[in-house]
């Protein structure tokens, strides 16, 4: 082993901040030829260094508190942040042409047992040492992969590391067990069972890694919309059961946090105190600054900045854990990027005289409330909502005794209280319980459903109905939770090959004219239309996709008797009904209004066809209007006295019902501690809009209050 100077000989810039033993970083590697480097931690704090053993060079993995790099010309050696030591490999100069895909240090050097492994990419190769060989070992898997398969040119495409063994997927998702026999040879084992997570729907792409946590093995899978990895749809947990060989789906990380990484996936206890929340699966993405969180509890996704100014060029990010005990673990004020600024406290006598105003304030208009004639009062709570109604009774003795109790969950049908604002709702994690939050006040409400709804997809919600499925192919439900009415949907035809991208229908009435719309893409050049109309089973129309027409994953709009679908670039395309017949109709005249869009929805507001898009790290939202006589976007500046309210499964508008929400676009996302993080239910992407006469206006869901935008 060769040993660098020590921290203290180095300068400041070239050591690396003192790193919290056991507590995952993010390195982002920056600057003209990489040679900076900045470390992000979970309190919102980073550092910029300068190390001379990172400078242009490529992280390729990171093991056990080990970084393995390699430089321009194919020299590899390890690297400890902590202690400083490195390791010299072998030169790798065999496959010149071909990247490193995985790069796995199964056990720490010290570990007699230790090797490296690189997997290449393109010649199914791969390349082993034991620290302090001369020369690496090479191996190629291609006919024993192909023999173990039964398919040919088979890779493998997912590498991890359990209790110093290798394990890996490959072929048709086979786990393998890589092991090391006499003479050195590289021996792929196949365990019997197959890596195969459940198809999340409105999914087409699929990332995998392997995990190890307390000395178990687990597989997780994250669903993508696109083949470019754009917008999370679902993420599951397998753990492997290794005396029964099984994969079990896992619904908690047992007081722990997963971190993900091409380079390196790897776990520990949650802190937090450190800003490590139990439950938690931390990961970045390709060309992607942000750092995601998604809780597996809860089903909810966040996403933050770590690092607000990183410099540009830089790469894509490395977990780094160091797994050596440090006694000083002050964080560096010299260094440091990004520090918060320290709250301004106010003076408490200050704040205990507003309170009391505000209470006197509050006290004084309650007795002149008590003052009315009860017919007054009366009056007022005819015309509440349902929340307004039951915060009325629960304010005093006296307003509980002139406003009668109301089983509001049964009656409300065909009472005449108003409409409430949006709800937000979610499934609790029993399946059973309907949380919803109302956005003014930001209470909670609980609405038990009598059977278990949480597990089952949402694809769409109207006049008060969810409408999902656990399997698409075993049939769609429609769950209305505050009558407790349960409908079942036509069973659907099997068709292979297609996800379902969005679902829509004219109006909830199984009975009489009721029409039900889902478009499926099935391959590169054809989108699949399936229609279910009065009861009289599902029939389907095929179009040759020249245009290229890509379906949003919104629902689309019944307006004006038709249904109008958007696509991810902007256009439009119709879906009528003349007599029997089902017509498909792409707008081909309809321009882009804008680029980068990451989002887009369609809303009817006032008689109007609008479209909300949203940037890419949303940070823009535009809103135009389709002018049918020009036949193209107007933008729309100003929503005067309406709100939008746009999601994936439900898109539509109201008259702005309190001050200051008028001219407003309201997303199902998430309010955090923090400023700079923001979230959103991938489980249950959806706004609910209810019939007038329940009371309720809509719901859409989340776990606190909403963020919206200003329309300017």
């Amino acid at each position: 082993m060769e040993k660098t100077a020590t921290q203290t000989q180095r300068k400041p810039r070239q050591c690396p901040p003192l790193l919290t033993p056991n507590v995952p970083w993010l390195l982002f590697p920056h600057g003209d030829t990489l040679k900076d480097q900045t470390f992000c931690c979970f309190n919102n704090q980073s550092f910029r260094k300068s190390i001379p053993e990172l400078r242009n060079r490529e992280i390729c993995g990171s093991w056990h508190g080990w970084l393995i790099l390699a430089d321009n010309d194919y020299f590899l050696f390890l690297f400890n942040l902590v202690t400083f030591e490195t390791i010299p490999l072998p030169q790798q100069d065999t496959h010149p042409d071909y990247q490193i895909k995985y790069c796995i240090l199964s056990s720490p050097p010290s570990d007699t047992t230790s090797k490296i492994l690189l997997f290449m990419t393109d010649n199914q190769t791969i390349l082993f040492c034991r620290p302090g060989d001369k020369r690496w070992t090479e191996t190629n898997y291609k006919k024993d992969l192909e023999i173990l398969s039964g398919y040919k040119d088979a890779r493998i495409f997912n590498v991890g590391v359990c209790s110093g063994k290798v394990y890996a997927c490959g072929g048709r998702s086979e786990l393998l067990l890589i092991e090391f026999g006499e003479s050195n040879q590289l021996v792929l084992r196949p365990l019997g069972i197959k890596f195969v997570p459940q198809k999340i729907a409105n999914s087409i792409c699929y990332g995998s890694f392997f995990i190890e946590s307390c000395g178990e093995l687990y597989g997780v899978q994250i669903a993508f919309r696109t083949e470019r990895h754009e917008e999370i749809r679902g993420i599951e947990v397998l753990r492997l059961d290794s005396s029964r060989m099984v994969w079990e789906e896992e619904r908690s990380l047992k007081g722990r946090a997963f971190f993900l990484g091409d380079d390196c996936s790897t776990s520990c206890p949650a802190m937090p105190e450190a800003g490590i929340q139990e439950g938690s699966i931390y990961f970045t993405m390709s060309k992607d600054p942000r750092l995601y969180c998604f809780n597996l509890e809860d089903q909810s996704i966040s996403d933050s900045l770590p690092c607000y100014n990183l410099l540009t060029p830089w790469a894509s990010p490395v977990w780094v854990l160091p797994n050596i005990r440090l006694i000083d673990t002050q964080p560096e004020e010299k260094d440091r990027v990004n520090a918060e600024p320290k709250e301004r406290t106010r003076d408490t006598k200050v704040q205990e005289k507003e309170v009391n105003a505000w209470r006197g304030s509050g006290e004084a208009e309650q007795s002149l409330l008590l003052q009315l004639p009860l017919e007054i009062v009366e009056l007022v709570y005819k015309h509440l909502n349902a929340i307004d109604y039951i915060h009325f009774r629960s304010s005093c003795k006296i307003l509980r005794s002139a406003a009668i109790p109301l089983k509001w969950r049964t009656r409300l049908i065909g009472s005449e209280m108003q409409t409430s604002t949006p709800w937000f709702a979610y499934f609790m994690i029993d399946g059973t319980t309907l949380n919803v939050i109302d956005p003014r006040y930001n209470d909670s409400y609980v609405l038990k459903t009598s059977e278990k709804f949480g597990d089952k997809q949402v694809f769409c919600c109207k006049d008060g109905f969810f409408i999902m499925s656990h399997d698409i192919d075993k049939g769609i439900y429609a769950l209305n939770p505050f009558t407790q009415a349960i409908y079942t949907i036509l069973e659907m035809p099997s068709y292979y090959y297609m996800y379902p991208y969005c679902f829509s229908f004219s109006c909830w009435s199984p009975d009489e004219d009721f029409v039900f719309v889902i478009i499926l893409r099935r391959l590169i050049d054809e989108i699949l239309v399936l229609y279910l109309r009065d009861g009289e089973g599902w029939n389907y129309i095929t179009i040759k996709d020249k245009p290229n027409f890509l379906p949003s994953p919104s629902s689309p709009i019944f307006f004006n008797g038709a249904f109008y679908c958007l696509s991810q670039q902007g256009g439009i395309a119709v879906i009528r009904f003349e007599g029997d017949n089902c017509v498909w109709e792409v707008l081909t005249k309809l321009e882009k209004p804008c680029k980068s869009i990451q989002n887009c929805f369609l809303v009817e507001c006032d008689g109007e066809l609008l479209s909300v898009f949203v940037g890419k790290f949303s940070k823009w939202v535009k809103v135009f209007r389709l002018n049918f006589a020009a036949m193209a976007w107007v933008r729309v500046q100003d929503l005067a006295k309406y709100t939008l309210f746009v999601s994936k499964a439900s898109s539509f508008s109201t008259i702005a019902t309190a001050p200051g929400m008028e001219n407003k676009i309201y997303f199902p996302r998430l309010s955090c501690v923090t400023q700079n993080m923001r979230q959103q239910s991938v489980k249950v992407i959806l706004l609910l809009s209810a019939p007038s006469h329940l009371g309720f206006s809509t719901l859409c869901p989340s776990k606190a209050i909403q963020i919206c935008h200003d329309l300017v």
